[in-house]
């Protein structure tokens, strides 16, 4: 097949399923509009790489996973499609991605790209109602703060991991008392606790390790873990799953950890993990007794 032929073909059927797809959009059609869409933005980034290899054209992945990111976001913004914005935000983590493996053109310049990608991607998903692209922003962010980290800073503790532990923990506090407002801002608060509670707990990971050899900072560290996992689940663990996850996983991670790094003795190991036990278990009694609270308080207004 022609050079030309194969680019024209490419062309066509980008043209042709945007606009079929904003066809059956106008139609008021939900579904098969939107796999339009997608495969049209699917046909876009498939002839970044075809078009590069067929004319030899210089460049790297991270180069053309950016010039896709930004197609589908302006295709996304043009047509208001939900879909195409998540697509979006999976492309940008394949920059993100590619950025690490081939820095050749991009250097450090990733990390500050990816960030406002993220921010862009969020605000163009809250427009167009796409909740999936608001969790790639999300996932996006986070990823190229992870990746900064390791980036920028070796193994040792850096002021970094600081602010993700305390800053996280202080964010999911802020976001627990004013989830309604922030709801009715961006739409998104419920998910978002969960993710600034997985950020403080990545912090305190990494400092922990970095305070490996010094086992009186590891327990103190270890306690504050603790005490963040019970307070998560006493502010929001009722009524959010992925917050009661993340906190048991934690609690139960950090008995283990602090069991095996600062407790020498089988007795003393022992009455940790019992003790640790009682107050998970009287942790869960009073979230029953609350859910149940709640119910009954529910059914007797329902009932007037």
């Amino acid at each position: 097949i022609p050079r030309l032929t194969r680019v024209i073909a490419i062309v066509a059927t980008i043209w042709l399923t945007w606009l079929a797809g904003a066809w059956r959009d106008r139609a008021g059609d939900r579904i098969f509009s939107q796999v339009l869409y997608l495969i049209g933005t699917l046909a876009f980034g498939a002839g970044i790489a075809l078009v590069g290899q067929m004319y030899h054209l210089s460049g790297d992945t991270a180069s053309a996973a950016l010039v896709w990111t930004a197609g589908a976001m302006l295709g996304a913004a043009l047509m208001r499609s939900p879909i195409v914005s998540a697509t979006s935000a999976g492309v940008g983590i394949l920059y993100l991605t590619a950025a690490l493996t081939d820095s050749s053109f991009h250097g450090s310049w990733f990390l500050l790209i990816a960030p406002l990608l993220a921010a862009a991607i969020f605000a163009l998903s809250h427009w167009n109602g796409s909740r999936m692209g608001k969790h790639g922003a999300v996932w996006l962010l986070l990823a190229t703060l992870v990746c900064h980290r390791f980036s920028n800073f070796s193994a040792d503790i850096s002021q970094l991991d600081y602010l993700f532990a305390f800053g996280g923990a202080a964010l999911f506090v802020v976001i627990s008392f004013t989830e309604d407002a922030i709801e009715q801002i961006i739409d998104f608060a419920h998910p978002l606790l969960a993710y600034v509670l997985a950020l403080s707990f990545f912090g305190f990971t990494v400092l922990q390790i970095g305070y490996g050899h010094d086992k009186s900072s590891t327990a103190m560290l270890g306690l504050i873990v603790l005490a963040l996992s019970v307070g998560a689940l006493l502010l929001k663990g009722r009524d959010h799953g992925g917050v009661r996850a993340l906190a048991y996983t934690a609690f139960g991670a950090e008995i283990l950890y602090l069991a095996s790094e600062t407790i020498g003795s089988l007795l003393g190991t022992s009455a940790f993990f019992l003790l640790s036990g009682l107050i998970v278990m009287v942790i869960a009694w009073l979230m029953i007794r609350i859910e149940k609270r709640i119910k009954a308080q529910a059914r007797e207004g329902a009932a007037s």
